[in-house]
């Protein structure tokens, strides 16, 4: 029986070119923000922090202006630095809009309404009632304080909790670190993430990015390819003393700050 493969590969995009034919619109605060998520999603907040979607008109400026002076947010993110507003922007549009499985959030810190840092919920799969955690990027002044443990314990109620108990009762929540990026693996460990292996050669990364040097003809971009270290927390592990150890960790950071 005859076959034929009519498979065409996408043509590769500009991405500051495509965020110029939307930008006058996505910038527009008189216009919607499309959110363009797979599941419904809304601020998520406490007493301490509040998580709010990334909707340029309203944070993009903002995020430039707190992130530009501090390169070591994105030494081990497969993006970034920036060096515009506009880059950012197309990042945003080609990396978060354009996939529905994914959606960046803004953190606020209550106590000094000041924004925090920022981080994603990506890789969503409906089918596989599986998501990610990731990009997560704190402000040098919110480190080692209670924003990132209550930053991803918001998260994990929205992702974990049963429906009937206001959450989306995924099975699976994903983290996955630059295997050089030791407190992003100790971080997630202390929030109750399980360390499931290391994935050798799991991407390729852009030039002038921190990696593994390889056969360049086997590895893809400049040369350098990435291991990640994969951890994740089950919808089982949650209900088995998970959502109690997140819980005492926030009021602890609470009661300790």
């Amino acid at each position: 029986m005859a076959y034929v493969n009519n498979c065409v590969a996408p043509p590769a995009t500009d991405a500051l070119a495509e965020w110029e034919k939307v930008k006058d619109k996505v910038l527009d605060p008189k216009v919607a923000y499309d959110l363009n998520f797979c599941y419904p999603v809304g601020e998520l907040e406490n007493d301490r922090v509040k998580l709010t979607p990334f909707v340029p008109a309203i944070h993009l400026k903002d995020w430039f202006q707190l992130s530009k002076d501090h390169g070591d947010l994105y030494r081990f993110m497969p993006f970034g630095p920036f060096d515009s507003e506009d880059a950012v922007g197309a990042w945003i549009e080609q990396r978060i809009h354009k996939d529905p499985g994914n959606v960046l959030f803004i953190i606020l810190d209550k106590a000094s309404k000041k924004i925090a840092g920022a981080l994603g919920v990506l890789s969503t799969m409906r089918e596989r009632m599986s998501t990610e955690i990731g990009f997560v990027m704190i402000l040098p002044e919110f480190r080692r304080t209670h924003v990132t443990t209550n930053a991803v314990g918001l998260l994990f109620h929205w992702l974990l909790d049963d429906e009937k108990d206001g959450g989306l009762g995924l099975n699976r929540v994903q983290w996955q670190a630059h295997a050089s990026n030791a407190p992003s693996v100790r971080a997630a460990e202390r929030l109750g993430f399980r360390n499931e292996g290391t994935e050798k050669w799991q991407r390729g990364l852009v030039k002038g990015k921190e990696g593994r040097e390889g056969v360049k003809e086997r590895a893809t971009f400049n040369g350098v390819g990435r291991d990640s270290v994969v951890l994740a927390i089950c919808w089982d592990e949650w209900n088995d003393g998970g959502r109690q150890k997140v819980d005492g960790m926030m009021a602890y950071v609470k009661h300790s700050s």
